[in-house]
């Protein structure tokens, strides 16, 4: 039986299971080389979001002269950690000396095993091409993971097979939320009362969606007073909150789309053209004035209008859904 899902299995785990387990061995390296990148900020793949899913800053990003990442720089740390702990473990079990997967030790004599040809003066390695390595030689993630994944049998004879299973999906995991981070929905400021007074702790507060449930978590945590609250609540009331605000159609994009609730441009114009959607007054300068001075004012809409329409959108969408299952 399966230690890891329990079903039937000749060994320590099934075939889906071990399948699973040898595709995740091969997704480490690159994951490892995203994750480095994140660390140190030499890429925009975790900043190309929106304003929807930006968490507030860490302490550590905040106070950092150089761009640095923390959570990137502990998510590397630890598959480092997690590989070379596995890695020494079933050297141990194996009765073998770990040795980096197409390497020779230094004291290799003779010419190392070359299959890679010259094209135009220029040496095209071959993947079958052997390494010389140095001494002292530190192991990297790759030659780990690729090490591990050599010996993938060995591994799902072994009894450990399952929790290191475990252990690997955690990482990947880890890692993938690093480098594409969960999406986030804003449900206002923290309405904590600060030491029995009246101030307020007054921090933004993000929820973490679950793409899985199609929904938000049920409690959050404020990030500063550490209070938690329960998250529908909290975003009802922000909501409540800003119904009688009077924004321009780019701030109500922009908002609807932090409260998890985004509108389309073309969606907007259309309840505009169509009259569903009417003007309660104009932008001039920081004032908003019941009448337009100049052509290029902005017009500035009720935010609760616009709740209602996307409301009335979503009814009609489940009773067509309805109707045609």
């Amino acid at each position: 039986m399966c230690q890891r899902c329990g079903g039937r299995a000749d060994v320590y785990l099934c075939r889906e299971c071990g399948k699973q387990l040898r595709d995740n061995l091969k997704q480490i390296p690159w994951l490892s080389d995203r994750v480095a990148e994140a660390a140190v900020k030499e890429t925009n793949i975790t900043l190309s979001l929106s304003k929807i899913g930006r968490a507030p800053k860490t302490e550590d990003e905040e106070e950092s002269p150089v761009p640095f990442s923390q959570p990137a720089h502990q998510a590397y740390a630890h598959i480092e950690t997690v590989l070379r702990r596995w890695v020494r473990d079933f050297c141990d079990q194996l009765s073998v000396e770990f040795e980096p997967i197409d390497t020779v030790p230094a004291d290799f004599i003779g010419p190392l095993p070359r299959f890679g040809r010259y094209r135009q003066g220029r040496y095209v390695a071959d993947p079958r091409d052997r390494r010389r390595i140095k001494p002292g030689y530190l192991p990297t993630i790759r030659d780990m993971a690729r090490w591990l994944g050599a010996h993938y049998l060995d591994i799902v004879n072994s009894e450990d097979a399952a929790y290191f299973s475990h252990e690997i999906d955690t990482i990947i995991h880890s890692g993938l939320d690093v480098i594409n981070p969960p999406r986030k929905t804003f449900a206002g400021r923290c309405p904590t009362k600060i030491n029995g007074t009246d101030e307020k702790c007054g921090v933004d507060i993000w929820i973490d969606w679950n793409d899985d449930t199609a929904r938000i978590a049920d409690f959050v945590t404020c990030h500063r007073c550490k209070t938690t609250h329960d998250s529908k609540a909290l975003r009802d009331n922000a909501l409540r909150e800003a119904e009688h605000m009077l924004m321009t159609q780019s701030e109500i994009i922009d908002i609807m789309a932090k409260f998890g609730e985004p509108l389309s441009p073309n969606t907007f114009k259309k309840w505009r053209k169509n009259k569903r959607l009417t003007p309660r007054g104009w932008k001039y300068g920081d004032r908003i004035i019941d009448r337009r001075i100049h052509h290029y004012d902005p017009a500035v809409y009720r935010f609760g209008d616009v709740r209602t329409l996307c409301e009335n959108r979503r009814h009609n969408q489940r009773k067509t859904a309805d109707a045609t299952a």
